[in-house]
């Protein structure tokens, strides 16, 4: 009986867990390389700054046992922009640095429909150690002023 009662809660519990799997659609295009030109002015110098944004496909991942799981996405820059999305323009007389940021969103460039409506961010920023300020106002009065900036459109993609 014992043996029977067993057997009956293995084959219970694995037809369970065989609907458990992500049934997370993946995407045809896993990777993608997008250029991205930043123009800007540094004490009245004009300056161009360009490079790649890479996405790659990352697998299916779940950041919650209760939550769904979502596609993920590997993200780096090439060529003058630095790794975080990081352009260094100068060090302040006070202590802070200033820099351009680039908030990119690799579900966006991928044709992801979980990250279509997250746009690229790209501002100029002031940092102190306690501190981070995006004034553009008070940043161009240290002479560090965004002109404009392009990236590839985002492509289109299919998930199955």
């Amino acid at each position: 009986m014992k043996k029977i009662f067993i057997v009956i809660i293995a084959l219970l519990l694995s037809i369970g867990f065989t609907g458990c799997g992500a049934n997370v659609p993946r995407p045809e295009v896993k990777e993608g390389k997008f250029n991205i030109t930043v123009n800007y002015e540094h004490n009245g110098e004009k300056k161009t700054v360009s490079g790649l944004y890479v996405c790659e496909y990352d697998g299916v991942i779940w950041y919650n046992v209760n939550e769904d799981p979502f596609v993920s996405w590997k993200e780096n820059f090439e060529g003058d922009i630095q790794d975080g999305g990081i352009i260094p323009i100068c060090n302040t007389d006070d202590g802070g640095k200033i820099f351009i940021s680039l908030l990119m969103y690799p579900e966006y460039f991928m044709g992801d429909p979980e990250g279509a409506d997250r746009i690229p961010i790209i501002r100029v920023e002031l940092w102190y150690p306690d501190e981070q300020i995006d004034d553009v106002e008070r940043i161009a009065e240290l002479g560090v002023r965004l002109i404009n900036y392009e990236y590839d459109h985002p492509i289109e993609n299919t998930f199955k």
